[in-house]
């Protein structure tokens, strides 16, 4: 997946789209480490509207700040998110409500970058100024 540069809240960032199911299946679980400025970013849609969303942190190798946004709005900061290393059944589940996309980024990100609770969330292409 392209990493595309973009804004959130001032902050230059690089993100990746996981809009496919097996792409959204896997996650970060695949990296070692995720450089400070980088987040990927669940579509939720694809899942259908109105679908919760469920998270674990199952084989993943370094804890995540994940933000969950719902009509342009952080409904939910899960900050520093522990790996766990055991079967997805056997780890903490994350989410359970519907959401239109979830950033995970590195832990501290979320602070960082200011996110707050409730508020306005929008990724601005750091090249076009479209916003996602």
């Amino acid at each position: 997946m392209p990493c595309i540069p973009a804004m959130i809240n001032q902050h230059q960032v690089c993100l990746e789209f996981a809009k496919a199911l097996p792409a959204q299946i896997q996650g970060l679980s695949n990296k070692k480490t995720i450089p400070d400025n980088y987040g990927l970013v669940f579509d939720t849609q694809a899942l259908g509207k109105g679908k919760s969303v469920f998270f674990t942190m199952s084989n993943m190798k370094f804890p995540i700040d994940m933000i969950f946004v719902k009509d342009n709005k952080i409904q939910l900061i899960e900050y520093n998110t522990k790996p766990c290393n055991t079967t997805p059944d056997k780890c903490l589940v994350y989410g359970g409500f519907p959401v239109d996309m979830v950033l995970e980024t590195k832990a501290g990100n979320a602070t960082k970058w200011g996110m707050q609770m409730f508020q306005k969330f929008n990724i601005t292409n750091n090249t076009s100024g479209i916003k996602k």
